[in-house]
């Protein structure tokens, strides 16, 4: 069962969505979907609901209804039987933590295994190291510009030892 729709019409609310696309989540968005919807229960003056259980108060509804609204239809069969915002939020902090975790570990076992591939460009190896970065990123980690640098060196192929050379001595 779904809780009643509680219309997101609020003037701060209209103000906010012009300036920004609502933002669904999927399998691949939870860090930017959670702070986009924390954003949204916050301006609607909401969040506690989030923080304890409300259940049965208008604003766990309005809570609900932001919630349910900016889930993809995936997740919101998901959770639309829960009966409260908090039991929404909880729920779907569990589903992600554990994607979360085991994309973390295997994007952190990618880049500790990061090698050149024989024949790559330089531009493409590169492409394939800021990727991995801004996936470790994306999920949370941090991953600074020198951790980056450091794994494209140490997968440099024998032919760029040279330039590995040179550059962990600058680097230490």
């Amino acid at each position: 069962m779904f809780p009643p729709t509680v219309p997101l019409h609020r003037p701060s609310y209209q103000k906010l969505s012009t300036k920004l696309d609502p933002i669904k989540l999927d399998d691949n968005n939870w860090v930017l979907w959670s702070r986009f919807a924390n954003a949204l229960l916050i301006e609607m003056d909401v969040e506690l609901c989030i923080k304890q259980d409300c259940e049965g108060t208008y604003e766990d509804y309005k809570a609900q209804s932001v919630i349910l609204q900016t889930c993809t239809e995936e997740y919101q069969v998901q959770i639309s039987h829960l009966t409260s915002a908090y039991a929404m939020w909880t729920h779907l902090i569990g589903l992600f933590t554990g994607m979360t975790n085991g994309k973390l570990m295997s994007l952190n076992e990618e880049a500790r295994l990061f090698k050149m591939k024989p024949g790559e460009k330089p531009s493409v190896y590169v492409m394939r190291a800021r990727k991995i970065a801004n996936c470790l990123r994306s999920l949370g980690r941090q991953h600074d510009d020198l951790a980056t640098c450091m794994m494209i060196l140490n997968g440099l192929t024998p032919e760029y030892n040279d330039l590995k050379q040179i550059q962990h001595e600058m680097c230490y």
